[in-house]
């Protein structure tokens, strides 16, 4: 037997009253889904895109720096020059009892001379 009784709800979006077609429909219509989503996304795109774009700044260097090659070493006022922040990354990663910084598929770790810095791509 057919259950064809609908529920009221209220869209979370439009703040619309409308008839749900199915027990878990929450919005009026698929444009106020697709709206409230790309509103709440671009939302969180705004609030991360200061430390995004240093850590798409840094990968940049990083990967310009390196080039071709799997590692280099280069001197903390090169890095500082052309704009690099030590203050972000996005991974640690444990080389034997170390703790290095990540950028995606590049590691970069301070050496004992305090004015050098290891960069390599892990993978």
């Amino acid at each position: 037997m057919l259950n064809n009784s609908t529920k009221s709800k209220v869209c979370p979006y439009s703040n619309k009253l409308f008839e749900a077609k199915r027990q878990n429909q929450v919005f009026a219509s698929a444009e106020d889904r697709i709206a409230y989503h790309n509103e709440q996304n671009n939302s969180l795109r705004k609030k991360l895109s200061f430390t995004n774009k240093k850590i798409l700044k840094n990968y940049k260097i990083a990967d310009e720096i390196l080039g071709d090659f799997t590692d280099v070493s280069v001197h903390r006022e090169y890095l500082k020059g052309m704009g690099f922040s030590f203050t972000v990354f996005t991974n640690l990663t444990q080389i034997k009892d170390e703790l290095v910084f990540g950028l995606f598929d590049i590691a970069f770790m301070k050496l004992p001379d305090e004015d050098y810095y290891y960069l390599y791509r892990t993978k």
